[in-house]
């Protein structure tokens, strides 16, 4: 599959899927400001490779997507919480039918 490229519309679909899981998870709010969140997930799902994470192991892309969440948010190295892994969850669903 050829890496896709950087595509605006992408970004702001995504940007829609951050506001679509936070109406059913408030707690995503602090996952905030959610176009720079859906921004960063974006880089960091298709960069997932370049981390070691296998494409097609979407349990693992989750995980990774959560950490850098996590890590963007100002989080310290210790694990993702649990509004980031649903945030992530939610995320990879949204990329996968887009990207892979």
């Amino acid at each position: 599959m050829a890496k896709p490229v950087f595509n605006q519309d992408l970004r702001d679909k995504a940007t829609e899927a951050v506001w679509a899981a936070w109406r059913l998870d408030p707690d995503i709010a602090l996952c905030w400001p959610f176009d720079e969140v859906a921004e960063y997930a974006e880089r960091r799902w298709r960069g997932s490779a370049r981390r070691g994470v296998p494409r097609d192991d979407i349990e693992a892309r989750i995980k990774d997507l959560a950490k850098g969440i996590a890590t963007r948010n100002g989080g310290d190295s210790g694990p993702p919480l649990p509004h980031q892994i649903r945030l992530a969850r939610a995320l990879a669903t949204f990329f996968a039918s887009w990207t892979d």
